[in-house]
């Protein structure tokens, strides 16, 4: 499940996936399910990136607010062009394909504080199922990421984690299979605001 390391979404991508603290649109599902408790809109996010040769990679993302939360759905969808596949003897065989697919579903929530170093926190999930194709095999499984955000009471000072692949299954294709990885994402975000208009944005995550 290599291709889920690839960042989704062209704002998200031109900050090098530095999202797990912002959090604050419809892409949520993939980076940080804490953030759809941000939001207070439907919102609707598409992605076509024409990664290298003969290799492309959609994305959508749907975001439907709901009482002290919202609904998040996702799929993210990599594929490779047909290319020409020989035997063993160099002799042409036709043609091989392959793609790589996950569906989100999520929930993230908010419950205000009135802490004296916490102003909010934020929770969620998304729970995934990735299949990926090579030719005639294939091989699918489960995975479940967990998301938490907080808002300081520095104001527009906020942090973020998030555990990717917190339970996941083994993705098999002939042999024993494996699991996707396991990966700790932890954010820092701050806004610079003037007249209520954010006027910068600095965002630092580290994943390990």
């Amino acid at each position: 499940a290599d291709f889920l390391k690839i960042p989704v979404g062209a704002r998200e991508t031109s900050l090098g996936g530095a999202f797990t603290a912002v959090a604050d649109n419809a892409n949520a599902v993939y980076y940080n399910p804490a953030g759809l408790g941000l939001l207070q809109n439907p919102e609707v996010s598409f992605t076509h990136n024409k990664f290298v040769e003969g290799v492309a990679q959609q994305w959508l993302a749907a975001a439907y607010p709901y009482k002290t939360g919202a609904f998040g759905l996702g799929i993210n969808y990599l594929s490779v062009s047909p290319f020409d596949a020989y035997d063993n003897a160099d002799n042409p065989t036709g043609s091989v394909s392959a793609y790589d697919a996950a569906a989100y579903l999520s929930w993230g929530g908010r419950s205000p504080l009135d802490y004296k170093f916490l102003r909010s926190v934020s929770y969620g999930a998304s729970a995934k199922y990735i299949s990926e194709k090579l030719d005639t095999e294939s091989g699918a499984g489960y995975g479940l990421d967990l998301g938490f955000l907080a808002a300081t009471a520095v104001e527009n000072l906020r942090f973020g984690f998030n555990i990717e692949n917190a339970v996941s299954t083994k993705i098999k294709f002939i042999a024993d299979g494996a699991r996707p990885p396991l990966r700790f994402k932890t954010g820092v975000m701050y806004e610079i605001r003037y007249h209520a208009v954010t006027a910068a944005r600095f965002a630092l995550d580290y994943v390990f």
